[in-house]
């Protein structure tokens, strides 16, 4: 039997990170809880205290305060939305890969929600289990800080799909930007310029990467003047909405860089309320594509992710730490692929 002590705390306190940084323990608390932004605490106060945060190892507090003394065989799986089929489908191949092991998987859905998220991870934990693989919500750093201690003191933590820059936590991604290049390669090379990218979450690097992609594969063709990004979201309602934006404007575009399988399905809603044919009258790539459009009559030119090794990797990676070998900082980046149809005219 193995013994599981979730109380192994720091000493390091908010009211230290107060004392150190001239800021009042309110303050510093809204800050490590993710709420600097909702209550307009200056930027520059923000990296202040979160550099101490750092430099002295802060480990939040858990909602957890008991020992657990038998052996759970439990790995928590974080997922910033369940009802997303990119993430149900990831989930999917990430049980696969457990069930092939002696742990049984608990997936906690944050809702693309960071305080979710802190409250799940707290959850997990005081449910005593081995290890994590998260798909974090964004890119703050209080988040990152956040898990990197939990990996730190009390399990292995492995990122999978989206992770942060300059952090030390293993993760399986896929290269993004590569893919943001590759879909908007093959509408240039189709003979389209006026292309516009709808994207997702501004703040997750997966979107980060897919827009650079974008903007560069503009810029390298000449087309710097007809970028246009619209969207914020990984939703079928932003989709929606940000294609009724682009269909409605004077200089409406020709093709369509959808930066996920959600704002597919919304583009194309939008599309058909407008009597528009894919392919005929608007070419589209996604990244992504949703389960229902391959048995479809529609075939989606889409950038594909290989979801099933991406998530072998993770577990993998996982195990072997939860083996009590070398810790794994492995940070890797899989090769996308460009699947061909017929919405690209």
């Amino acid at each position: 039997m193995r013994n599981i002590y979730i109380c192994r705390m720091k000493k390091i306190t908010l009211s230290s990170i107060a004392e150190k940084t001239g800021f009042s323990t309110a303050t510093v608390s809204r800050v490590l809880g993710g709420r600097a932004q909702e209550c307009r605490i200056p930027e520059s106060t923000v990296k202040i205290i979160l550099k101490e945060a750092r430099r002295s190892k802060y480990s939040p507090k858990l909602i957890a305060r008991t020992i657990k003394t038998h052996k759970s065989e439990l790995i928590g799986l974080l997922l910033p939305s369940v009802s997303n089929p990119f993430f149900a489908e990831l989930a999917s191949h990430v049980i696969s890969s457990i069930q092939k092991t002696p742990y049984t998987t608990v997936i906690m859905d944050t809702m693309e929600n960071s305080h979710i998220c802190r409250d799940n991870v707290s959850t997990l934990v005081s449910k005593g289990v081995d290890g994590i693989i998260a798909v974090p919500c964004g890119n703050g750093e209080d988040e990152q800080i956040f898990l990197e201690s939990i990996d730190r003191n009390y399990c292995p933590v492995v990122m999978l799909d989206r992770f942060f820059l300059n952090t030390s936590l293993p993760y399986v991604t896929v290269d993004n930007y590569i893919g943001g290049r590759m879909a908007v390669e093959r509408l240039i090379n189709a003979g389209h310029s006026k292309i516009a990218c709808i994207q997702g979450k501004s703040s997750s690097l997966p979107n980060i990467e897919r827009v650079r992609g974008y903007r560069d594969a503009m810029s390298d063709n000449g087309l710097v003047k007809f970028i246009e990004i619209e969207g914020n979201e990984f939703s079928i309602d932003n989709g929606y909405m940000s294609m009724k934006k682009l269909i409605s404007s004077k200089n409406r575009p020709t093709a369509i860089f959808a930066n996920s399988n959600t704002i597919l399905q919304g583009t194309l809603k939008a599309m058909e309320e407008h009597g528009l044919e894919i392919g005929r009258d608007i070419s589209i790539v996604s990244f992504d594509n949703v389960y229902s459009f391959r048995t479809s009559e529609r075939k989606i030119a889409h950038i594909n992710q290989p979801m099933a090794d991406m998530a072998a990797i993770a577990v993998r990676i996982l195990i072997s730490r939860l083996k009590g070998g070398k810790k794994v900082t492995s940070q890797i980046k899989l090769a996308p692929t460009l699947v061909e149809g017929d919405s690209v005219n």
